[in-house]
């Protein structure tokens, strides 16, 4: 991984293959220090779909649920190297299970929106 420091926060900036039969995988991670990191592949380029945890707006890798996870994230911590970069390593390794199996098969909880009576969309 190669890593820069700006006036608006972290680039970092890496590549990984989960196994030698996998794609090589390019990946972004940006953090300003103020909201959650946002993780992005950027070769090869995966489409979003609900099934494989990207969230639909920006097609940021879904690494962990906010509310039930913030035992192991905790923004006044900054701890991405414990944290976001191995969960992204990880996230590498079920999409490429996904792509056997058709399935998410690391433990979940269900994102997919869903509109309300008053037509309000929920995630």
């Amino acid at each position: 991984m190669t890593c820069s420091i700006d006036k608006n926060g972290l680039y970092c900036k890496g590549n990984y293959k989960p196994t030698r039969y996998s794609k090589p995988y390019s990946f972004s991670i940006t953090y300003s220090g103020k909201n959650s990191p946002d993780i992005h592949v950027i070769e090869p380029h995966i489409e979003f779909h609900d099934d494989i945890h990207m969230y639909p707006k920006g097609e940021s890798l879904c690494l962990y649920h906010p509310e039930t996870d913030n035992l192991y994230w905790d923004s006044k911590k900054h701890n991405i190297y414990n944290t976001i970069i191995p969960w992204t390593l990880e996230w590498f390794v079920y999409y490429e299970l996904y792509l056997i199996t058709g399935r998410w098969e690391h433990p979940f909880k269900p994102h997919k929106q869903v509109k309300d009576n008053n037509q309000k969309t929920i995630s």
